[in-house]
Parts: structure tokens; sequence; C-alpha cells
């Protein structure tokens, strides 16, 4: 699973993973499993995604189940309509609790938040692209992204970095973790894509076999973060691949688009 990363458990046989070295520096970085849960099959059992045609009422309820399991109230959760681009949103007091129990409130065509208010959840939904948290331990920040591989050569993590305050001497206020996603065995990539994930600067992502180009999305992040002058030890990831591990991941690759979403929930601890 990746050092500093550990399961947790709640009611009914919900199932998250959470980072340790987050909680110790007073914050929630957390992903969420396919288990435990309302949704029935393709979705089972907790899925976290309106966008799915699963029944809404199971999302709230599989929402509800995580954020609690994690000691935050469902109500301040806010959430986006990801759409692969690379637009950011702060969630302020006047717009804490939109789009996370509410898909029609969700923020439109966003990828990324972050917020400096405690005990408001981000939520951000996944099945194989990249989840990327990132905290301010000194500036008392927390945000996350959505990184498919379109996300990712923009850049869009650093991009959250920069606007949560990063710069060269403040390197070491700043840590992050990268969540499951779909790993280089189970993501083959186009001539096109690699092209773009090439030009984007990650070129020590990819790999070839036969001719076969195969994208690591997880270390591209890292790499990025990296070269941004994040310092390696602050950085966490994932070791696992969504398309591998059925029974603890939805993936869109895996299961022809059919299936469900897990989430990052990010969140101050109060």
């Amino acid at each position: 699973m990746g050092p500093g990363l550990r399961i947790r458990s709640g009611d009914g046989g919900l199932t998250l993973i959470e980072s340790a070295s987050f909680e110790e520096e007073g914050f929630i970085a957390a992903f969420t499993t396919r288990k435990g849960g309302w949704s029935p099959r393709p979705f089972d059992g907790l899925n976290m995604g309106f966008g799915v045609p699963d029944d809404p009422r199971n999302v709230r309820l599989n929402r509800i189940a995580a954020l609690r399991a994690l000691g935050l109230e469902p109500s301040l959760a806010a959430a986006m309509r990801q759409v692969h681009g690379d637009r950011i949103a702060e969630v302020t007091e006047a717009l804490k609790g939109r789009g996370g129990l509410d898909h029609s409130t969700a923020f439109a065509e966003t990828d990324g938040m972050y917020t400096a208010l405690r005990g408001v959840a981000l939520m951000a939904t996944f099945a194989d692209c990249v989840p990327v948290i990132i905290a301010d331990r000194t500036g008392r920040k927390i945000g996350l992204v959505h990184a498919g591989w379109k996300g990712t050569a923009l850049d869009i993590a650093a991009k959250l970095a920069l606007r949560m305050g990063f710069e060269q001497g403040r390197a070491e206020d700043f840590m992050a973790v990268i969540g499951p996603c779909v790993g280089p065995c189970c993501y083959e990539v186009g001539e096109d894509v690699a092209a773009t994930l090439v030009k984007a600067g990650g070129s020590g992502a990819l790999e070839t076999e036969g001719d076969a180009i195969r994208a690591d999305l997880g270390l591209m992040n890292e790499l990025r973060l990296v070269g941004l002058g994040f310092a390696p030890g602050r950085i966490e990831r994932y070791e696992g691949c969504t398309s591998c591990e059925e029974d603890s991941f939805f993936s869109h690759r895996r299961d022809k688009g059919r299936t469900g979403r897990s989430a990052a929930i990010a969140a101050i601890a109060v």
C-alpha cells in the first residue's frame, strides 16, 4: 500500500485508506474503496459518484457514511463536476457545502479545490485517474485535484500547490499524497497521448513494451511535484493499481466504463 498509508474501517464493512502523516499534522487525507456501502452491481458497494447511473439516494448514503467515518460533517462537504481540465476553486465560508450531497450544486467544470476552513471536507471522484491531496502545514490549507492524463499534462497538481502559496523558500511546509490510480501495468496509451505527456515533462513516467506504450500517471504527478520543489520525502504514493485490484477499487478501463467511483476526501481536522 505504501509507507504512511493505513486502513480505516467503518460500519457495515466500509473501508478507507488514510494518510497517517497527514493526520499527525492535523489534516485528513483519505481515499475510499468500493467496500461497504449501499449501491448494487455494477456500482457495488461504496459508489461515491453521482455521475453514474446509480440511484442518487445510494450515493448520498455512501458519502454520509464515509464522511462520518472520518469524523466530518456531511452537510459541509464540497464536491466538483469534473471535466479533465485545470480549473481550481477555493472553498470559502460562503461556498462550503456545495455539491457534497447534491450534485446540482457542485462546482461546475472544476478539477481542483482547496480551503482554509477547518472541518470542511473536499471531495473528488475517481475510477483510474489520479487523486492528489496537498497540504500546507504552516499556512493551514488543504486541497485536492483530479488528474487524468489530460489534467496531468496540464500540471494541475503543481498548479494547485502554487495557488495554495507554494514557493521554494517554503517547500518544507508542503506535503502531498497520491492515491490509488491505474498503474502502468494496465494503462496503455496511444502515440498522441504519449507525445502530449512527453511535452509536459513526463518522459520518465513512460515505458515501452514491444509496440505498447505504458504510462504511470501517479509517478508523473510525483515527478512534477518534485520538479516544482517538493521534498521527495514529503510525497506519499499508493503502491498498487485500481484496475488490478478489482475487489477494492472501481476501474473505468477494466469495467469498460460501467462502474462506480471512489473518492478522495481532504479536510483540515477540527
